[in-house]
């Protein structure tokens, strides 16, 4: 059973209709077809509650560790000031940070 404590309630706005962005069909077999959609909407994901800041001794990611003091910290807060909640692990921090700076 998952742990969503930390994880706020989500009100979702679509902002754009579904539009199918790529899409291939195979047949694989006789008159059985396999079809890959890509299928892309923008959506608003928007925290019904305020975002609270954890205190200091109680930074954890959701899979239970913790940020290493200084930049990870900071990076840490931020991205529960921007979110809302605690990211998931250290690598969706670290993948948010460079999507911050503008990096991949």
């Amino acid at each position: 059973m998952s742990d969503t404590r930390r994880m706020p309630d989500f009100n979702l706005e679509i902002i754009s209709p579904p539009d199918v962005n790529n899409a291939t069909v195979s047949q694989v077999g006789q008159n059985l077809f396999s079809i890959e959609l890509n299928i892309v909407m923008v959506i608003r994901l928007a925290a019904q509650l305020a975002p609270n800041m954890p205190e200091p001794d109680q930074i954890t990611y959701v899979d239970e560790t913790s940020p290493q003091p200084g930049g990870e910290t900071a990076a840490f807060k931020d991205f529960v000031k921007q979110h809302g909640y605690s990211p998931r692990t250290r690598e969706i921090l670290v993948e948010w940070v460079q999507l911050q700076q503008g990096g991949v």
